[in-house]
């Protein structure tokens, strides 16, 4: 087509091709949902450009695939690769229809934005303070993952926006796009303001109960609880791809299912409350847009799952790359005799490794997104996600045994 950049084959190692596409399709998600949030147009245009990029990383994969693939064992062993990757390429479809929302003016009620406060792993953004003891640090050395439990997404220096900017030395007025939890962000934001000169991570009040609120508020924790939804499926989708585990695949399923239905509740609710409070169209319009994105995301987990239950293992590419992502899912059990049996997730303090428990498989039950009152069990079946550095010392935690006296 007129216009169009001809794709042309580049001799690029698969490996570093996916590692780039999972890495750039998972900041999307989170670059989308923070133009949305704070109506970012400049944010939203650098999303729609990240997608451009996704796309033509996609099209050298597809390439390499096509070479490599020699005959039907090739075949077989290329398509774990091809399907995590052309899915990722749908969240980064997914999330560009979220920053379409912000460029189109379509705009989201203020409810939904403050959806966004109940949303477990939620994006912040703060001005760097020259008195904050981050400055003149780069990200890689001040380790935050690790301390804190955030980890520094973007930032914004003039009118330049900086992505994944683990090596670049932080100064003042530097606007930060930071991801993290509610408590491990009020840290940060003290941190970066001057205000706090320890990494310490503060116990804040818990947010009202369900009851407690309107209808607006209630549309808002629908959108809350379906990118939490979605964002809990990728994580699943990808630690049932790495480890080959049916079950985790197929609570995958079933928590498409379960979003689709959430799904349309909040689309009778928004046009519900949409009338009954005299919400702009164009408003609900853009909140729809966000249930729908959220979804888009699902589908595109479960269709990795779907891989994991046809019975294809994963090519060792993919496990290699699996674990060099930023993030990391692993799964650990706890055996007989476990320092961690009868604690609960409160008292392991994962903000402060950087990690969050994604699900817990007690018997034939999964526990999803347990509080912080959930008491650790020997057997439970641990699926946790987040920073690398944290891993390490919690697989040291759950495998350390108790001494006998």
């Amino acid at each position: 087509m007129e216009g169009e950049e001809r794709v042309e084959f580049k001799p690029i190692p698969a490996r570093d091709l996916l590692v780039e596409i999972l890495s750039t399709s998972e900041l999307m998600i989170d670059l989308a949902y923070a133009s949305a949030l704070f109506n970012d147009e400049d944010l939203a245009q650098n999303v729609v450009e990240l997608s451009e990029k996704v796309d033509r990383l996609c099209h050298q994969l597809a390439m390499i695939i096509a070479i490599a693939a020699r005959d039907k064992e090739d075949a077989e062993a290329m398509l774990g690769l091809w399907v995590l990757a052309s899915n990722s390429d749908k969240m980064s479809d997914a999330a560009t229809d979220v920053a379409y929302t912000v460029l189109r003016g379509l705009g989201i009620p203020r409810i939904a934005s403050e959806a966004f406060e109940e949303v477990e792993e939620r994006i912040g953004r703060y001005n760097l303070n020259e008195n904050s003891i981050l400055v003149g640090k780069t990200p890689k050395e001040l380790a935050l993952e690790g301390k804190i439990g955030v980890d520094i997404i973007a930032l914004r220096r003039g009118e330049e926006w900086i992505f994944n900017p683990s090596d670049v030395v932080l100064a003042p007025k530097d606007l930060l796009l930071v991801r993290g939890d509610r408590e491990s962000l009020s840290a940060f934001r003290s941190i970066a303001s001057g205000e706090l000169n320890e990494f310490k991570v503060p116990q804040l009040p818990p947010l009202r109960e369900e009851e407690a609120k309107t209808p607006e508020e209630k549309l808002g924790s629908m959108l809350a609880d379906l990118v939490d939804l979605a964002k809990l499926s990728v994580d699943l989708a990808h630690s049932s791809f790495l480890y080959f585990n049916p079950d985790i695949a197929r609570e995958v399923e079933k928590l498409e299912l379960l979003v689709d239905l959430l799904h349309t509740d909040l689309e009778l609710e928004a046009i519900k409350t949409g009338r009954e409070k005299g919400i702009p169209e164009k408003k609900v319009l853009g909140l729809l847009r966000l249930a729908l994105a959220a979804e888009n995301i699902t589908d595109a987990a479960r269709s990795i799952a779907e891989v994991v239950l046809g019975g294809v293992r994963p090519h060792p590419i993919v496990e290699q790359v699996m674990r060099e992502t930023a993030d990391t899912v692993f799964m650990v059990e706890v055996k007989e005799g476990s320092k961690v049996t009868g604690l609960s997730l409160g008292d392991l303090n994962l903000e402060e490794m950087g990690l969050r428990i994604i699900a817990v498989k007690r018997g034939e039950r999964w526990i999803y997104k347990p509080t912080p009152s959930f008491v650790l069990k020997e057997g439970d079946i641990v699926v946790v996600s987040g920073y690398k550095e944290g891993r390490e010392n919690f697989e040291k935690m759950v495998f350390s045994k108790i001494k006998e006296a």
